[in-house]
């Protein structure tokens, strides 16, 4: 925090004058506002934070962005135009991502911090993760293949088991390792059987030792 004194003077030409010290103490900025995010495993959810710039120096538009848990992320700066003196001040609009790697609720802060002493901003963070929902349908037509791209959302290499339930369905490897935060391509190939007419069906399994829940794909083939 930071103190400063200043006089304030009133003068009334009935009653004269009167001198008064004032001593002006700015703390940090608390929290503004908060943003509650909810999504699934696997996925991620996206808000714009709104706030009001009052720097008048070109200098003091450049702000820094910091999020300082990896549940949540942002662009490290942004710049915004100068405002009038006197303004209401530019509106301004950040986009924070929360793509979660754990089941239940994680809590964070954004601080959003003028370089040139214009202002800083701090917005509480709330996440709700929950277990991976079911995608699909991932089409396939018979002799011929299909591709999904899965990604690793937790924060270190994992290895994953897949399977599906139709074997009229191949995979083209039955485990994958994708790196942290990494994606990794999924090969699905069908071959209809000679007296099949209309769909086959299965679901693909994706499973890791680390989540006790599995992602699932819906798969249709057709001829």
């Amino acid at each position: 925090s930071r103190k400063d004194g200043v006089k304030l003077s009133i003068t009334s030409a009935e009653l004269g004058e009167f001198v008064y010290s004032l001593s002006l103490s700015a703390t940090e900025a608390g929290i503004e506002t908060t943003m509650r995010f909810n999504t699934d495993l696997g996925a991620q959810a996206i808000q714009t934070y709104h706030f009001r710039s009052f720097a008048t120096e070109e200098k003091a538009t450049e702000y820094e962005c910091e999020i300082k848990g990896s549940e949540f992320s942002v662009q490290g700066s942004i710049k915004t135009k100068v405002a009038e003196p006197g303004s209401d001040g530019v509106d301004t609009s950040i986009d924070v991502c929360y793509e979660p790697s754990n089941l239940g609720g994680v809590r964070d802060t954004l601080v959003v911090r003028s370089k040139g002493g214009a202002g800083e901003y701090r917005v509480a963070l709330i996440g709700k993760c929950d277990p991976p929902k079911r995608k699909g349908p991932v089409e396939v037509k018979s002799g011929a293949s299909q591709t999904i791209e899965f990604k690793n959302v937790l924060s270190e290499e994992t290895e994953y088991q897949l399977s599906i339930n139709n074997p009229a369905f191949t995979l083209a490897s039955n485990s994958i390792k994708v790196p942290r935060k990494g994606s990794s391509k999924i090969s699905i190939s069908y071959k209809a059987g000679p007296d099949r007419s209309g769909y086959d069906v299965g679901n693909l399994l994706i499973v890791c030792k680390k989540m006790k829940h599995p992602w699932i794909y819906y798969i249709r083939g057709s001829k």
